[in-house]
């Protein structure tokens, strides 16, 4: 009988300390998912598709730089970009529209992510004029 209950006591010990292990996914962090190029899917204005916007790539590099490329001639710009309000919004600086070239100002347009994982990147407007949203894949 006292064999029993130690063998008992052994099997309880046993299968309390064995925890089935958790399965993790490694954490990515946001200027890893963020800094790599990005296809424009989708740009829209307001509601409005914009399709020649459908043929630049954006890439995002970790000092704060970014590459426009429209990929039909291969001629690219480069900008800025830098995270604000703890890693939520990024700012690019851009272009106003509407003024003539020799009067063209830069400024910081603001864009809530509001998607961002491995294939997929959403970036919505915080600007006031209008709301643009624009949509990459990987």
């Amino acid at each position: 009988m006292k064999n029993i209950v130690l063998i008992l006591a052994a099997l309880l010990i046993g299968l309390s300390s064995c925890k089935k292990d958790e399965e993790t996914e490694p954490q990515i962090s946001k200027d890893d998912l963020l800094c790599q190029e990005w296809n424009i899917d989708k740009y829209t204005i307001n509601g409005e598709v914009v399709n020649y916007m459908m043929d630049f790539q954006w890439e995002f590099i970790g000092d704060g730089k970014l590459i426009n490329t429209f990929v039909t001639t291969g001629i690219t710009d480069t900008t800025t970009w830098a995270w604000v309000d703890n890693q939520e919004n990024i700012e690019i600086e851009g272009f106003d529209k509407g003024l003539k070239a020799s009067k063209l100002k830069k400024r910081l347009f603001k864009y809530d992510i509001t998607k961002l994982n491995s294939s997929n990147l959403i970036l919505e407007s915080l600007n006031e004029d209008e709301i643009i949203i624009i949509e990459f894949k990987r």
